[in-house]
């Protein structure tokens, strides 16, 4: 399942930090645009409810590579996979207004279609994945 998120919209000064709650989820894709000249966005991941916030890591999609930050418009992605809560901050802003937008994407929705489609291209009638397995039980 996939939720969209509103991080910021038109936002013109830093310190501005958005809290998205991670639930079953595996990445978080950021969609960042605007008429800013330059700026910086900051995530945090928090382990555990009430635990610290940490810096984590951002992969740009355009070339795949791993940063701290993020200081470019474009997409990028992050993986939050067993995080309890991911903190977008707008750590500085030039020249403009910011927009970032996300997808939080669920790990149900992709293991749901791959068993949708086994059970399309087969002849068999269940398919039962046992949880926390590489492997299915077929039935």
């Amino acid at each position: 399942m996939s939720t969209n998120i509103t991080i910021f919209e038109n936002v013109t000064i830093a310190g501005k930090n958005t809290i998205i709650p991670i639930t079953n989820a595996k990445y978080l894709q950021l969609d960042v645009s605007g008429s800013m000249t330059s700026f910086e966005i900051t995530p945090y991941a928090q382990v555990t409810e009430g635990g610290d916030y940490l810096p984590i890591a951002v992969i740009g999609n355009k070339d795949f590579k791993i940063y701290k930050s993020i200081k470019e418009k474009g997409f990028f992605q992050i993986d939050v996979t067993g995080m309890a809560n991911i903190k977008i901050e707008l750590t500085s802003i030039s020249g403009g207004s910011i927009n970032c937008k996300g997808i939080l994407d669920s790990i149900i929705e992709e293991v749901k279609d791959y068993v949708d489609t086994a059970i399309e291209n087969s002849s068999v009638q269940t398919v039962a994945v046992e949880s926390g397995t590489n492997n299915g039980t077929i039935k």
